[in-house]
């Protein structure tokens, strides 16, 4: 079975907790994609502790566009009210 690549939006205490969870390989058939923050210290942060074939992305909008999670079914989930769906 081929791994479904996930997409992170958001990377503070939720969000980086959830990375961390993906790269220990704690769900079967998952790996970390990519992740996007509207925040340049959370992106800087994912760079320097996220591997390298982890993408970073500004935005919502730009990760989903960019097809990094490689799926045409996506299950946006969020902790806060700040996502569009409408991306």
């Amino acid at each position: 079975m081929d791994k479904v690549k996930i997409g992170i939006i958001g990377i503070g205490n939720m969000g980086s907790g959830h990375c961390g969870t993906l790269l220990k390989g704690a769900i079967e058939n998952a790996e970390l994609a990519a992740v996007a923050d509207v925040k340049e210290n959370r992106r800087k942060w994912a760079a320097e502790n996220l591997p390298d074939c982890v993408k970073i992305f500004e935005s919502d909008k730009e990760l989903i566009r960019s097809g990094s999670c490689g799926s045409d079914r996506r299950a946006p989930l969020s902790a806060s009210g700040d996502y569009d769906p409408g991306t």
